[in-house]
């Protein structure tokens, strides 16, 4: 069984950014491996960072997880700079997430937890990317929001969606979405493309026109005189339905 590695250490301030691909999925973990120091006791309305005793006791560390499928491997708490070992069940589902915590003891007997999350592709064979609904019906004026929840397995995103789809955003389990007014009488169709891991879905979004416009139509200038030459001109066109030009 492949064991995957994180270190933790008191003696940099650079933040790292950890990540392996295998066929147990992608595990990510970002840490800052320089907790952050209790506030200075000399200035507590305005706390500033101070250096961290020296000794043993300067900082004290367990870790644990509360996922059936993430293993910490011994030791899972100790001193100073090391190592915190784990290993991940393979994934026959979509893909999930979980977290390792990491708790940090000071001298003054104060704690700071950090969070560490992992993240676990899951098996496209078995668990296709899927949106549902996959099909939604607005009316020119609706003002609700629309919820579409996403089955992935592995990250996924929008990678497209029509200009009148708006105010999307990420949930837990997919995202919603708002449409604009259509101050049209005509309908219109629209596509929201989801991705993940080379897998495509879409949701298409109806909206009905606003059956209660009154057609128009209007051009300037209605006439226009042009010399032996020829040449060109604009004719400025306004309507609340589709429109288009003939000539004869």
């Amino acid at each position: 069984t492949p064991r995957f590695y994180i270190s933790y250490g008191s003696n940099t301030s650079a933040e790292r950014v950890w990540e392996r691909n295998g066929d147990y999925g992608t595990q990510k973990a970002k840490i800052n491996s320089r907790p952050p120091m209790p506030p200075d006791p000399g200035n507590p309305d305005n706390p500033t960072p101070v250096d961290p005793p020296s000794g043993e006791d300067y900082t004290k560390w367990e870790a644990w997880t509360d996922e059936s499928w993430i293993h910490l491997v011994e030791p899972t708490s100790g001193t100073g700079t090391a190592n915190v070992r784990y290993w991940l069940d393979r994934n026959t589902g979509a893909l999930r997430k979980g977290y390792i915590y990491v708790r940090y003891t000071y001298a003054d007997k104060s704690t700071r937890t950090e969070t560490i999350e992992i993240i676990q592709n899951g098996d496209s064979s078995t668990n296709p990317l899927t949106v549902n609904p996959d099909t939604v019906n607005t009316t020119y004026n609706d003002r609700n929001t629309y919820e579409v929840m996403v089955t992935a397995p592995c990250a996924w995103e929008i990678a497209s969606k029509p200009d009148w789809v708006t105010d999307v955003a990420r949930t837990d389990n997919g995202f919603t979405f708002k449409v604009q007014t259509n101050d049209s009488q005509d309908s219109r169709t629209g596509t929201i493309t989801v991705t993940s891991c080379g897998e495509t879905a879409t949701v298409t979004v109806n909206q009905t026109g606003d059956s209660t416009l009154t057609t128009y139509l209007r051009v300037d200038p209605h006439e226009i005189t042009f010399n032996k030459d020829g040449g060109t001109a604009k004719i400025r066109v306004e309507s609340n339905q589709s429109w288009t030009v003939t000539m004869s």
